[in-house]
């Protein structure tokens, strides 16, 4: 099955890295979100807290408003600080091991928690 992928960036004064990723299931509207945990050497500790909230507050969106309608405020209204690609097609079988593997790919330290 080919689900949508889209990756969170952070662009810091110490460089572009990955803030989490966002997996969709489109057959079932589930969203899988893996964001990094840790923050520690990337980002100002005042900075660094902000950063941590987005988690909860991406899980808490997507399951009141859904995928579609979030995303596309996400495109809309993020910062500069904070980004989101494209949509990035990928097969996927099991949608719990992809998150991991997309997430692994991209350094994050992070959750796993499928749903949003």
């Amino acid at each position: 099955m080919t689900a949508e992928l889209f990756v969170l960036t952070a662009h810091l004064p110490t460089g572009e890295v990955c803030a989490g990723i966002v997996l969709v299931n489109r057959a079932s509207g589930a969203v899988y979100l893996r964001m990094r945990e840790s923050w520690q050497g990337l980002a100002q500790p005042e900075d660094a807290e902000i950063l941590k909230r987005y988690e909860e507050t991406f899980r808490s969106a997507f399951l009141k408003v859904g995928a579609e309608p979030y995303l596309q405020m996400l495109r809309d209204s993020l910062s500069h600080v904070l980004r989101i690609s494209d949509m990035i097609p990928v097969d996927v079988t099991d949608f719990d091991a992809e998150l991991r593997r997309q997430g692994d790919l991209r350094g994050l330290a992070g959750s796993t928690r499928p749903g949003a």
